[in-house]
C-alpha cells in the first residue's frame, strides 16, 4: 500500500511548475530558431536537457509585466496626457469678478435704500405742489421737467442694474459692453445732474460733498473695472455665451 519512496504533497504544484518552465523554455528555443533558421530540434533537446540540469535558476526578469517582448504580457494603451487651456481654466465667475459681481448686486439696492425714501417725502409731505405750482415761493417752471426727468433715470438706472446683473451671472457676452456703459453713463448723469440743479435753484452749490463723494466713486470705479473688463484674460473667457 504504501511505496518506499515518499512522496511530495505538493507534487501537484511542483508539476505545474515544470510545466510552466517548459513553456519558457520553448519560448526561447522559438526565438532562436526564428533568429537561426538553420537551427534543429537537437536545440530543442539541449534547451530541455540544460532547463533541468541541477543547479539551474531561470531568470523571468527579463519579462517585465508591461515588456513588449513578452508573449504573456498584457495589452497596454498609451495615455495621452493633455494640458487644460488657458481659457478654460480661467472661465468661471472668480477672481476680480467676485468684486464686480458684488458691485452689480449692490448698486440697484444701494439706489433703492438711497433715493426711495426721498421721491416718497417729495411727493407725499407736499414739497411737489410748493415746487411745481405757479405762484408758490419756491416754484420754478424747470423745476417739474427736472425732477421728473431725475425720477425717471434713477428708475431707470435701477432697473439697468437688475438686467445686467442677469447677463453678468448668465455669463452673456455682451455684458462687459453693457457694463461699461452704464458706469460711463452714471458718471455723465451725475455731472449734469450737479449742473442742471444750479439752473433751476442758483443758490445750491453745482459740487457739494454729497455730490463730489458720489461722483469721485463712480469716476475711481470707471477708472479700475472699465480698463479690466477691456484687457482681462478671465472676462474674455468666461462671457462667451
Amino acid at each position: 500500500m504504501f511505496s518506499g519512496e515518499p512522496r511530495c504533497q505538493s507534487e501537484p504544484g511542483v508539476r505545474l511548475a515544470r510545466v510552466d518552465l517548459t513553456l519558457m523554455a520553448k519560448v526561447d528555443l522559438g526565438k532562436q530558431m526564428h533568429n537561426n533558421p538553420g537551427s534543429t530540434t537537437t536545440g530543442e533537446s539541449s534547451s530541455l536537457a540544460t532547463l533541468f540540469q541541477p543547479g539551474f535558476h531561470p531568470s523571468f526578469s527579463r519579462f517585465s509585466p508591461v515588456d513588449a517582448n513578452n508573449p504573456f504580457s498584457p495589452p497596454t494603451a498609451q495615455v495621452a496626457q493633455t494640458r487644460e487651456p488657458e481659457s478654460e481654466r480661467l472661465a468661471g465667475i472668480g477672481g476680480w469678478l467676485v468684486l464686480v459681481g458684488l458691485g452689480i448686486v449692490v448698486s440697484p439696492l444701494g439706489l433703492v435704500v438711497k433715493l426711495l425714501p426721498t421721491y416718497l417725502k417729495l411727493f407725499t409731505d407736499g414739497s411737489w405742489l410748493v415746487l411745481t405750482t405757479p405762484g408758490s415761493a419756491a416754484y420754478h417752471p424747470l423745476w417739474m421737467p427736472y425732477l421728473l426727468i431725475e425720477v425717471i433715470v434713477n428708475a431707470g438706472l435701477f432697473v439697468s442694474w437688475v438686467w445686467i446683473a442677469t447677463r453678468f451671472f448668465a455669463r452673456k457676452q455682451n455684458f462687459p459692453r453693457l457694463y461699461i456703459s452704464i458706469l460711463t453713463f452714471t458718471i455723465a448723469f451725475q455731472f449734469l445732474d450737479a449742473l442742471a440743479i444750479t439752473v433751476v435753484s442758483p443758490t445750491e452749490t453745482v459740487f457739494d460733498p454729497d455730490t463730489i463723494k458720489e461722483l469721485g466713486r463712480s469716476i475711481i470705479a470707471a477708472m479700475i473695472w472699465i480698463p479690466y473688463m477691456l484687457r482681462s484674460k478671465r472676462v474674455r473667457a468666461t462671457f462667451t455665451r
